[in-house]
């Protein structure tokens, strides 16, 4: 495997370990929101923040893009 596979491969695994921990905390929240039927602000912000997260994350994945060849 050449290097820029192995790049794209590393950067692949930490984009799903990334994504993984987002989705976990989500899921947290939605669990806490379903339990108590109360949504606190803390919470929305903290669903932005995550949200900006993977915003920023699909775009920096986007950018590298052209590295990926069929």
């Amino acid at each position: 495997m050449d290097m820029c596979m192995m790049s794209i491969n590393s950067y692949l695994r930490n984009y799903n370990t990334e994504l993984g921990r987002i989705s976990s905390n989500l899921n947290q929240i939605a669990k806490t929101v379903n339990s108590t039927g109360n949504i606190y602000q803390e919470d929305i912000n903290e669903v932005k923040e995550l949200m900006n997260e993977v915003w920023h994350t699909q775009k920096s994945m986007l950018s590298k893009q052209p590295l990926i060849k069929p």
